[in-house]
């Protein structure tokens, strides 16, 4: 998968997608609804942990769609990017411009999955987590707010929920 090549409409893709996701949270009657998963299978997990809750009652939400690379500023060196975005996805469209991640997975995974679970990689040694790399993140909550958490300045970095610098 590359960039998409018309980032407008890829833009307006993405506004569609948010604002529906976002409704239907808003919709959710959390007592009877039970609580938030994604549609992401069990068995996929790479981990040991016992994903029983999956199978108990649940508000299910899929987010299968939010696997595109929205954008890579050159100057600024940043992508825009949606959690299901692998590695290996955005090497293929950031080498070409020589430009790479600093803390490098050793294996093909998701972005969303390297910050939430910090990424902590063999090159972390020496250039902090793959979370300490993120500039901002747009998280919808499971009420369905869709909220941006940005860097702190240093003194207010203990404040910040989302592994964030």
């Amino acid at each position: 998968m590359s960039m998409r090549s018309d980032p407008m409409a890829a833009a307006a893709e993405l506004i569609v997608l948010l604002k529906s996701l976002c409704k239907r949270l808003q919709e959710r009657n959390p007592s009877r609804d039970g609580l938030v998963y994604t549609t992401w299978k069990p068995w996929v997990a790479v981990g040991m942990r016992n994903v029983d809750y999956k199978r108990a009652r649940h508000f299910e939400v899929d987010l299968s769609a939010f696997r595109n690379i929205l954008d890579i500023d050159k100057e600024r060196m940043i992508a825009r990017c949606e959690p299901l975005v692998n590695t290996g996805q955005i090497s293929r469209v950031s080498v070409p411009m020589n430009l790479a991640f600093v803390a490098v997975a050793e294996l093909d995974v998701l972005i969303g999955g390297l910050i939430n679970d910090y990424g902590i990689e063999g090159s972390s040694h020496s250039y902090d987590l793959f979370s300490d790399t993120v500039e901002a993140y747009e998280i919808i909550l499971a009420d369905g707010q869709l909220v941006k958490a940005q860097q702190y300045i240093e003194e207010e970095r203990e404040k910040v929920a989302t592994p964030l610098r």
